[in-house]
């Protein structure tokens, strides 16, 4: 009886020891891990280093934003009376009758010249160019009455104007030295006593020697007789070609 309790009392005395070594181990591994945490946590957190903004660069002020304010609409507009104009009717009257002529005859010449000197009054005719080729364009002069016609039109004339004297042009210096030629058309406006008192180059030398200035001063020294329309004379344009050769 005595042998049995004493081997329970050593078997549960070794229990205890074995559980106590167990926990005790547990209990050791427990506190280290907890330890390292805590210092592995403050090394990593001090090695850390907080950045300052920088300072100098530009600042935004951010303010409370004024919105427009906006009319509000009536709640009951006021709208006015719309007047609409009624179309008026045109008054014909009615035409009476006229007693048959018996008068002196119309001479038919008559009534044709003074409708050629109403229409010429304000209506522009004559043909263009030298010699009928179609260039340049005239305005219809009623005696004691000038217009300058148009340059760039056509018209109809019963006589073109004809050069009684053109000026050759002198060869510029430039042009002579340099070897250069060249082929320019010119437009003449010539008056109703068949003066030349405008000059126009139409086509160039492409050049700056001075072939144009030559032809123009050319042009305005020559004479023509006038252009004319029904026996009356006219201002007209009129076009020749200039040509500067070496040869």
């Amino acid at each position: 009886m005595v042998s049995n309790m004493n081997y329970s009392a050593i078997q549960g005395t070794l229990y205890l020891k074995q559980s106590y070594q167990k926990n005790m181990v547990i209990a050791l591994l427990v506190g280290v891990t907890l330890h390292l945490s805590a210092l592995g946590s403050y090394l990593f957190l001090s090695g850390m280093e907080v950045v300052a903004p920088p300072v100098g660069g530009p600042v935004i002020h951010v303010g409370p934003v004024d919105l427009p304010t906006f009319p509000t609409a009536p709640s009951d507009p006021i709208i006015g009376p719309i007047e609409i104009a009624r179309p008026t009717i045109p008054l014909i009257g009615i035409p009476e009758p006229v007693d048959d002529f018996d008068g002196d005859a119309v001479d038919p010449g008559a009534l044709a010249r003074s409708a050629d000197i109403q229409i010429f009054d304000r209506i522009i005719v004559g043909p263009g160019g030298d010699g009928g080729s179609g260039y340049g364009s005239i305005d219809v002069r009623i005696p004691g009455v000038g217009l300058a016609p148009p340059i760039d039109s056509f018209f109809y004339v019963d006589r073109d104007p004809e050069h009684i004297y053109l000026e050759t042009p002198v060869y510029p210096e430039m042009a002579r030295r340099a070897g250069f030629e060249a082929t320019l058309v010119i437009r003449v406006l010539v008056d109703v006593e068949g003066n030349p008192i405008k000059a126009v180059i139409m086509k160039s030398s492409s050049t700056n020697v001075g072939f144009e200035q030559a032809a123009i001063d050319a042009a305005l020294k020559g004479k023509w007789t006038p252009a004319l329309v029904n026996d009356n004379p006219v201002m007209c344009w009129v076009s020749y070609t200039v040509v500067f050769s070496l040869d």
